[in-house]
């Protein structure tokens, strides 16, 4: 009898694990939690992103309501600073506060990363990855296009 639980199972219990624990060791060290870490580490990496943009992706993980809130704790904290640059399209910036914060969390993330590798090989971590995103893009290109039969060869 084979013990080891489906990949689906596996894969949404280390999500939700890696979630809980992140956001109690931002919220511990820092007073924030991941989304804080998530939308600062974004507006880092990408010095043209807007707010719509942001908002667009973080819909995939986040309520509107929960966006709302983690940009207004953003912005009244001074890490983040949203400005206006065209009708619809507000630039997403970081701000010194937000880059030293970002700094402080990138600590903690890192011993996160310690803990949550401990006893894996990186030679394995990679494999993990790779074939994680293998199987990510297998489903993607697999996936039925609308009006398309998924079952048709």
């Amino acid at each position: 009898m084979n013990t080891t639980p489906p990949l689906g199972y596996l894969l949404k219990s280390v999500d939700n694990a890696l979630h809980r624990y992140v956001d109690r060791a931002l919220h511990q060290a820092h007073g924030v939690g991941r989304g804080h870490w998530q939308a600062l580490r974004t507006a880092q990496d990408d010095p043209d992103l807007t707010l719509e943009q942001f908002s667009a992706e973080a819909a995939a993980f986040y309520t509107p309501a929960r966006i709302d809130d983690l940009l207004a704790s953003l912005t009244d904290n001074g890490w983040l600073h949203l400005d206006p640059v065209a009708p619809g399209t507000t630039a997403m910036r970081i701000t010194d506060a937000g880059r030293e914060l970002l700094e402080q969390m990138s600590r903690t993330q890192a011993r996160t990363a310690q803990i949550l590798t401990e006893g894996v090989s990186t030679e394995d971590y990679e494999t993990v990855l790779r074939t994680l995103a293998t199987m990510l893009d297998n489903l993607d290109a697999a996936t039925p296009r609308s009006g398309t039969n998924p079952t048709a060869p």
